[in-house]
Order: C-alpha cells, then sequence, then structure tokens
C-alpha cells in the first residue's frame, strides 16, 4: 500500500498532497524514487520516503541533464505549463 503524499515542491513551495500517473502509470500510486511534476510550476522531483508519508527531492545534477533531454518529461512539463497558463486568464 502506498503512503500518502505530504510535501511541498522544492521549487516553487507549492503544497502537494496528492499525484496522479501519466500513460501507463495512469492510477497509479507514487513509490519512493519515481518521479514528479509540479502542477503549480512544472519543476520536476523525486518521491523520497518520509517515513509516513512521501515528501520529495530536488533532482541531482545528472538526473537533471537527463530530465531535460527526455522528451517525455519535456512534454508533460509543456502541457503543464499551458494549462497553468489557461487557469491564470
Amino acid at each position: 500500500m502506498s503512503k500518502p503524499i505530504q510535501a511541498v515542491c522544492p521549487q516553487c513551495e507549492y503544497e502537494v498532497d496528492d499525484a496522479s500517473g501519466l500513460g501507463d502509470a495512469a492510477g497509479n500510486r507514487p513509490e519512493p524514487g519515481d518521479l514528479a511534476l509540479c502542477i503549480n510550476c512544472s519543476a520536476p522531483s523525486f518521491y523520497v520516503d518520509k517515513g509516513e508519508t512521501l515528501g520529495l527531492r530536488l533532482p541531482t545534477s545528472a538526473e537533471t541533464v537527463e530530465l531535460f533531454e527526455d522528451e517525455d518529461v519535456q512534454k508533460a512539463r509543456r502541457a503543464i505549463q499551458t494549462a497553468v497558463g489557461l487557469w491564470a486568464k
């Protein structure tokens, strides 16, 4: 059973208390080590085990390079950025 999420985005400090998967992961709950994209700023981070809950950590420098080279990750980030822009109107 997956742990509840209680975290803040390490980039924008948006409070995160739930998650949803994309593609084949749709409906799956995150586990430590899974990638997260902030629904507020689209910044990537990774889930970490914080005991009773899951938290978030910034990617390492090497992970950041990999994420920015991954077309699927960038496509998802652009979709979030577009949606946030639409919500702001």
